[in-house]
């Protein structure tokens, strides 16, 4: 957390975790600001799959000898991406490999992780590779999927397909 003075300069800051329930400050305005400390470095964690990243500020008005609340909404600032595979999918597909692709960042997850990704690059592109068990390798044709939003959490569910598709993956995308 960190409060700037009315020119933007820093006033005070705390690291994370040691914010103080209350703080006295003399008259003024007053912007508070709270961030995650990753805002330059939240794509590279995680072996390049990213990580959440959270920012948000206010403005409050400080009186002589009054008490003011900042109630403060902290966003995420990025969107996550994450895959569920169909039951049994890891016994007829030992090897596979979920890719993902926005902007100039590639990344590959397993299932349960989570990818981050900046929802100004566009959305993302995504395809499923996998081998089965007779070493056959299938893949999915590439993806974009365009309609993405900062905070959200994309889920990527493959579920066995129907007689109409010949028994493939299809894909359901859960936000």
């Amino acid at each position: 957390l960190k409060i700037l003075n009315e020119n933007g300069e820093m006033f005070i800051q705390y690291p994370a975790g040691s914010v103080p329930h209350k703080l006295v400050l003399a008259p003024g305005i007053f912007t508070v600001v709270a961030y995650t400390e990753n805002q330059d470095n939240w794509s590279k964690a995680n072996d390049g799959r990213g990580e959440a990243c959270y920012y948000g500020s206010c403005q409050v008005e400080m009186a002589f000898d009054q008490t003011t609340c900042a109630n403060l909404q902290v966003p995420m600032t990025n969107y996550a991406v994450t895959l569920a595979l169909p039951e049994y999918f890891h016994d007829f597909f030992p090897s596979y490999t979920f890719s993902l692709k926005s902007g100039f960042r590639q990344t590959s997850i397993k299932e349960g992780e989570k990818a981050y990704f900046d929802a100004e690059e566009g959305g993302f592109t995504y395809q499923l590779t996998a081998t089965n068990t007779d070493q056959i390798t299938h893949h999915t044709t590439p993806i974009t999927y365009k309609k993405v939003e900062s905070g959200k959490l994309y889920q990527m569910t493959y579920y066995y397909g129907t007689e109409d598709n010949s028994g493939g993956l299809d894909i359901e995308i859960k936000d």
